[in-house]
């Protein structure tokens, strides 16, 4: 039978028929074996895989269940058990059933739902681990797998400032007393501890400017404006602009990234994702206020 190889970006529905045609050679061996069995099988489609997206999404998303356009659930002939898949492995065997989707159909944003098990923290919020009694900053949250079960999100929480300096202090003096010879690198022994932690081993002790972004921006709080323009520049608040077209950057940069690593100091603009449009008034003020002493040129 000749099959018509079809993998133009279409809009499968259930119950459409698929082949499996997965490429051989650089899997692992369990890929591998895997591969060997079902390629050139026919599958029934049955739906496309979920996502789970956290707070500080780098696409911009909020949190949510979202289409999964890498990964799809399929049936094969003579077996009961749904397998995701990536769907780059399948030909579609009847295209013209089928509608193609528009060019700049956009997969990643079809949010599906909200999380069935919500994050109950954010990074920057302060915890108590109950299992040590110790104050703990949450640094990420993980969701899906291989880092959780079933979609129930953990969180990575680390050591606050006052507990790794003192900390540090004791294992800087233990290092430079030893040889220089059996010193371990130095980054290897300083990096700040951390846990994965279930939501119900921590409890919440005061809320950080991430939580405040997403519940109540009224509660957004910072030291300095060098404080407030370090939250704004993080990835998954703001984006890089790529660009140094002057023009372009008068319509879309909306805060200045400091980049101290370069020498001379330079600044890099960014744009806030479209979920937190709503202050870009905010920080377009807060980016003229602290560059009002620098020279234009700095901007690069």
């Amino acid at each position: 039978m000749l099959y018509v190889v079809m993998r133009a970006l279409l809009s499968p529905q259930p119950g459409c028929k698929l082949k499996y045609d997965c490429p051989l050679g650089g899997g692992s061996y369990k890929s591998e074996e895997f591969f060997k069995k079902y390629r050139g099988k026919p599958a029934t489609f049955v739906g496309y895989s979920e996502k789970l997206v956290g707070p500080l999404d780098f696409k911009g998303r909020i949190p949510g269940r979202y289409l999964n356009p890498e990964d799809v659930k399929v049936r094969f002939d003579g077996e009961q058990e749904e397998r995701e898949l990536n769907i780059q492995h399948f030909i579609m065997l009847h295209p013209r059933e089928h509608d193609v989707m528009p060019a700049d159909f956009d997969f990643d944003n079809q949010r599906l739902g909200d999380l069935v098990h919500p994050v109950l923290y954010y990074p920057g919020d302060l915890v108590l681990d109950k299992e040590t009694g110790k104050h703990r900053t949450v640094q990420s949250v993980f969701l899906g797998h291989p880092f959780t079960l079933d979609g129930v999100p953990r969180y990575d929480v680390a050591e606050v400032d006052g507990d790794y300096e003192a900390r540090i202090k004791g294992v800087k003096e233990a290092w430079s007393k030893k040889t220089p010879e059996n010193r371990p690198f130095l980054h290897h022994v300083t990096s700040r501890d951390s846990w994965n932690k279930k939501g119900g081993e921590i409890s919440p002790v005061l809320r950080g400017n991430v939580w405040a972004l997403y519940h109540d921006p009224s509660k957004l709080s910072f030291k300095s404006d060098e404080d407030e323009v370090e939250f704004w520049t993080q990835d998954g608040i703001t984006y890089l602009l790529p660009t140094q077209d002057q023009q372009y950057l008068a319509l879309a940069m909306d805060i200045i990234e400091r980049r101290e690593w370069d020498r001379p100091v330079s600044y890099a603009p960014r744009r806030l994702h479209d979920c937190f449009a709503q202050h870009r008034d905010r920080v377009r003020t807060l980016t003229k206020r602290v560059l009002a002493d620098k020279p234009t040129e700095a901007v690069a």
